[in-house]
Order: structure tokens, then sequence, then C-alpha cells
């Protein structure tokens, strides 16, 4: 798909990762908005990138995806800022906490919401024209990760419904693509708290802490593997982020 004339919307758009991303899709000609919880910090943003890209290419919405109501009003309002949707980024998440059930409630219900949301917004069989979605997932999804078992789990479950979703049966009825991309461990708040949760656990949490220090990635060029989601328009894949930079397919055994 060429990014170029596209509308898409980021929800996590606060964080690095998802501010990355949106810059990446500014840069290549795409009107986008900005969703995240963090009201101070997306207006912020929101102002950086009118100054940059022009006062009608880049709009923030205050968004708690936990909440079906609010979010599904985010995808009414960017249609109604720049006529359609095309791309979706759902890149909103939390690290590992104390409460699991908040950990799966954004990093995977939240998710999962989002990709039917954005399924129901760009669906051609609705009148629209189709469209893409990624998913941030991580990969630590592919791994026993006994520190952080709620994050882990919630990344998997991304995984394996973004495949589900991502399938043939899904597109031809509404010409929409789901994928997903799995970082290494990236130079963000989240990793701090990934480490942090490694702190105080036992030989497998310290090796786990040091694997995450060695391959740290630069959100800028990782969020690149998003574009590269897009324009290549694949559908059903896990495209991992390498800690050499690299980005490559995930082959799934079925």
């Amino acid at each position: 798909m060429e990014v170029s004339g596209s509308v898409a919307l980021v929800t996590g758009g606060s964080g690095y990762f998802g501010r990355a991303v949106a810059k990446h899709l500014l840069d290549r000609g795409a009107k986008v908005a900005i969703a995240d919880y963090d009201k101070k910090t997306g207006q912020d943003i929101e102002k950086q990138l009118r100054q940059k890209y022009g006062e009608n290419n880049a709009v923030f919405f205050e968004c708690d995806v936990t909440n079906d109501e609010v979010f599904e009003q985010v995808f009414i309002e960017t249609i109604n800022k720049f006529g359609r949707l095309d791309i979706l980024v759902n890149s909103a998440g939390v690290p590992e906490l104390p409460d699991w059930k908040k950990v799966f409630a954004v990093d995977a219900m939240a998710v999962y919401q989002g990709t039917l949301l954005g399924m129901k917004f760009m669906d051609k069989s609705c009148g629209w024209k189709g469209g893409h979605i990624v998913n941030v997932a991580s990969i630590t999804g592919f791994m026993s990760c006994p520190p952080v078992p709620s994050y882990a789990s919630a990344k998997a479950a991304v995984i394996s419904f973004t495949r589900s979703l991502g399938s043939e049966q899904h597109f031809k009825r509404t010409g929409v693509t789901v994928n997903c991309i799995c970082p290494d461990a990236m130079e963000t708040p989240l990793l701090k708290g990934l480490l942090d949760s490694c702190v105080h656990g036992g030989p497998e949490a310290i090796a786990v802490a040091q694997y995450f220090k060695e391959s740290i990635l630069d959100p800028e060029k990782t969020a690149m593997g998003v574009v590269k989601l897009i324009e290549e328009r694949i559908n059903g894949a896990a495209l991992i982020a390498l800690r050499t930079g690299e980005f490559v397919y995930h082959k799934f055994e079925m």
C-alpha cells in the first residue's frame, strides 16, 4: 500500500514507539491521529507534529483504550476529521504490573478490541476501502519469560489473534490486512518496567534481564517495521525486529 495520502490512527501515540510510528507515516505523506491516555504529552506531541507537518495533518485524541465506548469514539472522530481511515497501529501498552488483569486489559483485550474496530471502520463490505492493521506485540510473546508472565502472555495472545484475524477468510470480506510487529527490547519506559520486574528474581530473571540489556533497540529505527508491513501488504504475519536491526518474518509451523 502507498502510505502517501492515507489516514492513520496510532494508539499509544504519546509513547516512544507510537510517536516514532506517527512520524514515519507523516514523513511519507499520511495524515495521522494519535490517541493516548496521557493528555499533556499527547497535546505537546500534537503541537510538535503540526509545526513540522502542517496544522491539518496531525491531531491528538485523549483515549483510554480499555473503555470500549471512548475507544470507538476516537475512530469516529478520526474519520470526522480526515474523512476515512486506512491504517490502524495498536501501539498502546503497559509493562508487567502487580495487577495482571490490567496488563491483559491494555496489552491484549484493548488490542483485540482495536483490531475489531479497525476492521469495522475500514470494512469494504460496509462501504469503506479496506486497509491495514498493525498490532504491536513483542519478542517475549515467543519466549518463556518468568519475570514478566502477564506481559509475555498478553503479547503471545496478540500474536495468536493477529494470525487468526489476518486470515484469507477475514480479508476476503473486509479487505483489511492484520499483522503484528514483535520487537526485541526497545529503549522505552516499558523496558525499564520489564527490567525492574527482574531485579528481585532468581537466575532465570537475571538471565532475562541480561538478554534484554544486550539487545536494546532504537524505537525510531524499529518503527520502520510498521511501515514495512503496510507497504508489503502481507497478511497474518509476525515481523520480528531483531537486536541486529534486521526485520525477519517469523515462520509459523502451521
